[in-house]
């Protein structure tokens, strides 16, 4: 008799524990709102909890699901996000501490893909590791993620054949221009192209001498009229 009361005894501390794990009892005022809440019907009343952390108090899963989130939160503490019953919205509460704390580790915990692919998308993008990027799922997410740390390193070997060639050809204009290197124009594949951005640069530096490898007879003269008008353009200069 004594070892079943005991037992019993055990699972009632256990479930008691396992309830104030998802309410912020530390909030002031927690007796008056469970009372104020407890007036009210439906989702009224399941939102009137969660307004004041008291997780264990809400009906509709996903009302409870975001009120364990933000508890998460409130705590700073990633394991309350492990009490979130859907795996979507337990992703969404992991991805935020992974970016929080600048944590890969935890965006291979994530189980939902969308919200794991988040995580590595974000967490490449801020750290600008371009390497990392290969890590997202989505083909098409992958490709911006590729696309964001190139253009912000203006690193054209990340430029590559992920992308759609719209794309990969714009990521490498972007570069050229924002470094003002010719070089880069180089790589473009349309010859018109090239020359758009050679005129580019010729304009965002003020240099005629972009113009001078300029091909298109049209684009050539509307590079040096376009440095002629700029007032920051370089006088004197020769066309060849």
């Amino acid at each position: 008799m004594k070892i079943w009361l005991i037992g019993c005894m055990l699972v009632l501390i256990l479930v008691v524990a396992g309830c104030s794990s998802i309410d912020d009892d530390s909030l002031t005022g927690s007796a008056v709102a469970d009372t104020a809440c407890a007036s009210l019907e439906g989702m009224q009343k399941d939102n009137c909890y969660a307004d004041h952390l008291r997780c264990s108090k809400v009906s509709d899963q996903i009302v409870r699901d975001s009120c364990v989130s933000q508890l998460a939160f409130q705590k700073n503490d990633l394991s309350v996000c492990n009490l979130v019953s859907s795996e979507k919205a337990k992703g969404y509460c992991q991805e935020r501490f992974a970016e929080e704390q600048n944590d890969p580790g935890i965006c291979l915990k994530i189980k939902d893909q969308y919200w794991k692919d988040n995580c590595f998308f974000h967490l490449s993008v801020n750290n600008q590791r371009g390497d990392d990027c290969s890590l997202v799922s989505d083909a098409e997410q992958k490709a911006s993620c590729f696309n964001t740390v190139a253009v912000d390193t203006n690193n054209t070997a990340l430029c590559g054949p992920i992308m759609s060639k719209p794309k990969q050809q714009a990521c490498l204009y972007s570069i050229a221009v924002a470094t003002v290197d010719i070089e880069v124009c180089q790589q473009l594949d349309d010859g018109i192209t090239r020359d758009s951005c050679r005129k580019k640069l010729a304009e965002v530096s003020g240099d005629p001498v972009f113009c001078d490898s300029i091909g298109n007879g049209f684009i050539k003269e509307r590079c040096f009229e376009t440095i002629e008008d700029k007032p920051h353009g370089k006088a004197g200069f020769i066309r060849q």
